[in-house]
């Protein structure tokens, strides 16, 4: 039997044995709900002696089932059982083992162990390219799998050449109306979204939810997911309305087909909120977020990434409407989260320890806004470019906290540094860049270099003048210090 055939076969099974903890649609449609312990193992073990022979074909058919609940642990130890039967049967050079390599590496793709599954997908298709045999479901899957990585790694060309590699596959094996080839179209419509290339992004989904609404209809959660995409897609061009159309759309599905506490439910809450924030609809998008994060802490628990990328997006919105306090608080809580989930340094440790300095500066803790700005900026010097935005704005920050605590010869190099790189990146007349001229004509009247600062009130005035205008409040503030230089200086 094929392992497609072991899937379906088995899937039936599984899915009978959790109807009594799941919730049906009028349509039939089952999903399963989280098992809180190892015992699914014992239950998918028993399922698989009760349909297949051998072992080794059960490992694997339980390692699918665990993947197909998000038991991905669980998966992960059946897998590697098969893999190593694979090994002991039939040798480390045959098909066999090269299939389980695909299954274990897909299963540590869920995991994030990406390293690791790249190696072990390379290692499969080594096998596959030498037996001329690459035409195959487990050199599809791996190639989807390993867009996927890529994607995630934020190359987003070797992501779709991948991905691109997987629908040809696809296409040759299945009928072209068959889901899994939806599935691939969906997965290159959200490179190329990524990629911002919008008109191939909505022609590739466009394909995936035609194909999901005929193989399932227009009420499935399948056909939802596309929906939610789309909405996406409109989103990232800023045409919101249409955006929040898909969205709501793709929400009233999966309210009417899934468990009330069903992740694809908070998940589509989020979308929606964040559309409602993109349009200063603030009040809207907490109520959303609120929502999206009861549900999530119900389905996952409370320590999950899911829950913190909502406690971020919270504090933003309460950061945006001045409830500072409120703010630090989600801040925090998602601080936490991201800390023991991606460790110290990775890049959103650094943002959110950026955006509690932000909170923390206006409610007038300025040692403890300095201490999480000074944190940020020795993660993005590990993560981002040296001339990327966020240094500088970070850069920026800490000078200026040190301008308001009078450390003017401390302000000076962060506040250099900043107009550096802003002047790289935004350009002599950006409006950012005329705020970087404007502190450092500041810290230099401080530190008594007239000069300089009225160097920089020149340049600030300029770029005020092409940003906001001659008769804008800034422009005409920044136009007065400059004459007070000048006077200062002639004095002198």
């Amino acid at each position: 039997m094929s392992t497609k055939g072991i899937l379906q076969t088995l899937m039936l099974a599984i899915l009978a044995c959790l109807a009594a903890t799941a919730e049906a649609s009028s349509d039939g449609y089952i999903v399963p709900t989280r098992e809180d312990n190892d015992s699914v193992a014992a239950s998918l073990e028993r399922l698989a002696n009760a349909y297949i022979d051998d072992v080794n074909s059960q490992y694997k058919a339980g390692a699918y089932l665990a993947d197909s609940i998000g038991k991905y642990k669980i998966a992960l130890r059946y897998a590697e059982h098969g893999l190593a039967l694979a090994r002991e049967q039939f040798g480390e050079y045959s098909q066999p083992f090269a299939s389980g390599l695909v299954l274990v590496a897909r299963v540590n793709t869920r995991l994030g162990n990406f390293d690791k599954a790249l190696e072990l997908f390379n290692k499969a298709l080594d096998y596959y390219q030498k037996e001329a045999d690459l035409e195959n479901f487990d050199v599809s899957t791996a190639y989807m799998n390993m867009g996927f990585i890529y994607s995630a790694l934020g190359d987003n060309d070797k992501a779709l050449d991948y991905s691109n590699k997987a629908l040809t596959i696809e296409e040759k094996l299945v009928d072209l109306a068959d889901p899994d080839i939806a599935s691939c179209e969906l997965y290159i419509g959200k490179i190329y979204r990524a990629k911002g290339d919008y008109i191939m992004a909505q022609k590739h989904l466009q394909r995936a939810l035609d194909i999901r609404n005929e193989s399932f209809g227009p009420e499935h959660p399948l056909t939802a997911e596309i929906f939610s995409d789309i909405g996406q897609t409109y989103a990232c061009q800023k045409d919101f309305d249409k955006a929040l159309e898909y969205q709501m759309k793709a929400l009233s599905i999966f309210e009417k087909t899934l468990k009330p506490d069903h992740d694809n439910i908070a998940a589509s809450l989020v979308l929606i909120a964040n559309i409602y924030n993109a349009q200063g609809q603030k009040e809207a998008a907490l109520e959303y977020y609120y929502r999206a994060h009861d549900i999530f802490e119900k389905s996952l628990g409370t320590e999950q990434l899911s829950v913190a990328v909502v406690d971020f997006n919270i504090g933003n919105v309460l950061g945006d409407i001045g409830q500072y306090d409120k703010a630090l608080g989600y801040y925090i809580k998602a601080l936490d989260i991201y800390v023991k989930s991606l460790g110290n340094e990775h890049h959103q440790v650094g943002v959110t320890n950026f955006n509690i300095g932000f909170v923390l500066f206006n409610i007038g803790q300025q040692d403890k806004a300095l201490e999480h700005y000074l944190k940020a900026l020795d993660i993005y010097k590990k993560t981002l470019s040296a001339d990327d935005i966020e240094v500088a704005r970070t850069q920026g920050s800490i000078g200026y906290i040190y301008y308001q605590k009078h450390q003017y010869n401390k302000a000076e190099p962060y506040l250099l540094r900043a107009k550096d790189i802003l002047e790289k990146t935004e350009g002599t007349t950006h409006a950012i860049t005329a705020e970087s001229y404007h502190q450092l004509s500041a810290c230099y009247y401080q530190l008594k270099n007239y000069s300089a600062a009225l160097d920089y009130a020149n340049k600030a005035l300029k770029a005020a003048t092409a940003s906001f205008g001659p008769n804008h409040k800034f422009t005409k503030q920044v136009k007065s210090n400059v004459e007070s230089l000048k006077a200062h200086l002639k004095r002198k």
